[in-house]
């Protein structure tokens, strides 16, 4: 998540012209390249590794 965080906090600095064009690292930008889809996938892996119970469906009564 802080990586998310850093590239979030990146992108707003380049939005509000913090940084210029001929500074902006493109590979600091999330959703470069899918790498934040990636990341994602993998945390669920990890947390399914951890955690593979199913998550009960919860069906209301009405």
């Amino acid at each position: 998540m802080g990586y998310l965080k850093s590239c979030g906090e990146y992108a707003q600095a380049y939005h509000e012209s913090d940084i210029s064009d001929d500074e902006l690292m493109v590979e600091e930008l999330a959703y470069m390249d899918d790498n934040l889809y990636d990341r994602v996938g993998d945390m669920i892996a990890l947390f399914y590794k951890a955690h593979p119970e199913p998550i009960p469906f919860l069906v209301d009564s009405e």
